[in-house]
Order: C-alpha cells, then sequence, then structure tokens
C-alpha cells in the first residue's frame, strides 16, 4: 500500500497526531532508526492528483503546522509518494544520521523569512531607453536602497538572530532567519516595524519549519 509521508520528527517527546489528513485518511506514526514519520496509507494514490491540489495542498499543511507546533519537523513536499513501508525505510536509513543531529539542534527553533522586493522589477536597459552609463547608475543606486534594507532589518532582529541566510533574487532578497520559539514574536514585530523606501516593499512571515538550517 502506498504512503503519503507528512513530516519526519523526533520519536520524542509523546506528540498528539492529527486524526486525519489528506482525502480524510488516518494518520499514523512510523519509527525507523530513530526517527517517528507520519504517514497515511493509500491504495490508490491517483486520486491525490484528481482532485484540486490547492485544496489537498491545504489540508497537507494543515497537519504540517498541527506537529509543528509541537515539534521540531522535516516536512515532505506535497504530494511526495513512497511505495510502501520498505521504501520509507529505506529513506529514513539513509537520512538518519542527518536528521538525528539537525532535530535536536531545531528542537526550539523556528523559520522566520522576510522578502524585500522591489516595487517594479528590474528592467533590461532596451526596455527602458535609457543610455547604458545612466541605466548602470540606477541599478547601482536600486541595489544600495536594497541593501540598505535588509541590513536595518537584520539590525532590527539583531537580538534574536541564531542563524541568517540570504539570497538574492530578482526582484528583490530572500532572507531565512532561526530564531528561538519563544523570540519570534518580539523579532517579527521589530522587523516589521523598520521603515522602507518608496522603492522598495517587505514581507515578513513565519514560523515555518527550519528548513534552510537541516544542514549546519
Amino acid at each position: 500500500m502506498r504512503l503519503l509521508p507528512y513530516c519526519i520528527t523526533e520519536t520524542e517527546p509523546p506528540i498528539e497526531i492529527p486524526l486525519a489528513g489528506v482525502q480524510g485518511m488516518p494518520i499514523e506514526a512510523i519509527v525507523d532508526s530513530g526517527l517517528r514519520c507520519l504517514v497515511s496509507r493509500y491504495s490508490d494514490t491517483a486520486t491525490l492528483i484528481e482532485q484540486p491540489l490547492q485544496k489537498t495542498a491545504m489540508v497537507f499543511n494543515r497537519v504540517l503546522q498541527e506537529i509543528f507546533r509541537q515539534v521540531a519537523i522535516v516536512p515532505f513536499r506535497f504530494p511526495t509518494v513512497v511505495a510502501d513501508e520498505g521504501e520509507l525505510s529505506t529513506f529514513l536509513r539513509e537520512h538518519c544520521e542527518e536528521y538525528a543531529r539537525a532535530l535536536p539542534r531545531l528542537r526550539d527553533k523556528v523559520q522566520v523569512e522576510i522578502r524585500v522586493n522591489y516595487q517594479r522589477a528590474p528592467q533590461s536597459p532596451a526596455a527602458t531607453g535609457q543610455p547604458g552609463l545612466a541605466y548602470m547608475h540606477k541599478q547601482q543606486t536600486q541595489l544600495r536602497l536594497l541593501e540598505s534594507a535588509v541590513s536595518a532589518m537584520r539590525a532590527a532582529g539583531e537580538p534574536w538572530i541564531e542563524l541568517w541566510r540570504e539570497r538574492h533574487v530578482l526582484d528583490g532578497v530572500r532572507c531565512y532567519v532561526l530564531v528561538g520559539r519563544p523570540a519570534m514574536q518580539a523579532f517579527m514585530e521589530h522587523v516589521g516595524s523598520v521603515e522602507l523606501a518608496p522603492e522598495l516593499s517587505a514581507r515578513v512571515t513565519g514560523p515555518w519549519p527550519a528548513t534552510e538550517f537541516l544542514k549546519e
């Protein structure tokens, strides 16, 4: 029977497992290699794709949040499906050392995500009609504004930051921050209060499982 895995946790402490998951199927815990994996069983997983993905994904994420409120988790992407318990056991054995190190370290931590974006995505010189030098000057000015905003938000949250990682993307910067669970609200409030230049916008979201920090 095929399995839909939701997430992996430590085997302790005991947790309250939701009664039902996607499509109302029961959720059970499979323990192997010192890890606990929560799954639902299906005789036919084709229906997971046939139903509206948005609806089933929402149920899947609700299950993740209910578990994450209790313990640190390593979530699976929806809809990951494994053939049987044997395949799941192989996966757990292959990752047991990595997760056995990560889960205790992240036990009382959460991930907060900060997205700082340009109000308008940068355009090419041809699209703007600007000479190359003027275009480069404008791009440098925008980049300085962006970096200044990210630095200001990091400084505002500094007392609560345990780890900080960031990635530059086309329309701005995505920041991933590891904070303690008790500090999450204070961190989000202080970072969210930073004033930005009119050319920028920012969004602070969380708490999320600390997937960006599974590896040290």
